[in-house]
């Protein structure tokens, strides 16, 4: 699902290498989240919606950061399987016995 999406977003641009659709795809769906959230709580109380492109580019890092980093424990969300993401110290995973 997030390589297709990732797929939608670039016209197929990334669909060779499919740790970065993957990786594209997981940005999208934490950011659009993230902005859900901000969201929702700047209008509950502001009343209004977070306007500053700043808080936008903030949420991205964050965002960037969170589908960057690893696992702790050395635990993955999609029940081991998936995608290697080749990112040298990012990729790194404790050794099982």
């Amino acid at each position: 699902m997030l390589r297709d999406a990732a797929g939608l977003l670039t016209a197929g641009a990334v669909s060779a290498w499919p740790w970065a659709s993957e990786l594209l795809g997981r940005l999208v769906l934490v950011f659009l989240f993230n902005e859900l959230v901000i969201n929702a709580l700047a209008l509950v109380t502001k009343g209004r919606g977070v306007r500053a492109w700043r808080a936008h580019g903030v949420n991205l890092f964050v965002s960037l950061a969170v589908v960057l980093s690893p696992s702790p424990g050395g635990l993955r969300v999609d029940g081991g399987g998936g995608v290697h993401v080749p990112f040298g110290w990012l990729s790194r995973r404790p050794s099982r016995p």
